[in-house]
């Protein structure tokens, strides 16, 4: 078994009221990568960090073009278009870079980024997806191990769950991949210190 999990989150394409219309309107796109942010972490005491990853990706459309980003995803992210065009790098270079930083290893986000997020820019782009579906992990599944209710996990995202244990962090930006990654983490550090959480649990 391995030492070791991935605590990832991604940013995607996103619009206005694109939610409730399930990313389904004639003008949307699918919702595809824009950011990942991970932390490799030691299934140990503590829970330590080993590694740090983020990197951007260049949006692609079904055309095949570049989608340019929009106010409202800037605005909810931080995410600049210069940004994009300064650092994003190419979908299945983006992933296969990635995918080399995951490895074996289980992969936690909260739902399941996976589907949500890098099937769709698989699907556009004609990659296969590198990661073996028995890797990628709900922490939410976790969370409701170590006592919360449906409701809870549902009132929260990624980027909120540290904060519902009263946890704050510095200059933490929500909808910032790796920002609420690190929420992810810090809400495991106080599950494991208050004694709700077992090391054990993350590598089943």
């Amino acid at each position: 078994m391995c030492d070791e999990i991935v605590i990832y989150d991604t940013e995607f394409w996103t619009d206005s009221g694109v939610l409730e219309r399930s990313w389904g309107g004639l003008h949307d796109h699918l919702p595809v990568l824009i950011q990942i942010g991970a932390y490799r972490v030691k299934l140990e005491e503590g829970l330590p960090v080993n590694r740090e990853w983020l990197s951007y990706v260049s949006p692609i459309g079904r055309d095949g073009g570049i989608i340019k980003l929009n106010k409202y995803f800037t605005n909810l992210t931080g995410i600049t278009q210069e940004k994009i065009d300064d650092d994003g790098k190419p979908p299945d270079i983006a992933i296969s870079e990635f995918a080399d930083f995951v490895g074996e290893r289980k992969m936690y986000s909260y739902r399941d980024d996976i589907v949500s997020t890098f099937l769709p820019t698989c699907f556009v782009n004609g990659i296969q997806c590198p990661f073996h579906v028995h890797q990628a992990k709900d922490i939410r599944l976790i969370f409701q191990k170590s006592g919360l209710t449906e409701r809870e996990l549902d009132a929260n995202r990624s980027g909120t769950i540290a904060q519902h244990f009263g946890v704050t962090m510095d200059k933490h930006h929500e909808h910032d991949a790796k920002d609420d990654a690190y929420s992810i983490l810090e809400a495991l550090r106080y599950l494991l210190k208050n004694g709700h959480l077992q090391i054990n649990w993350l590598n089943a």
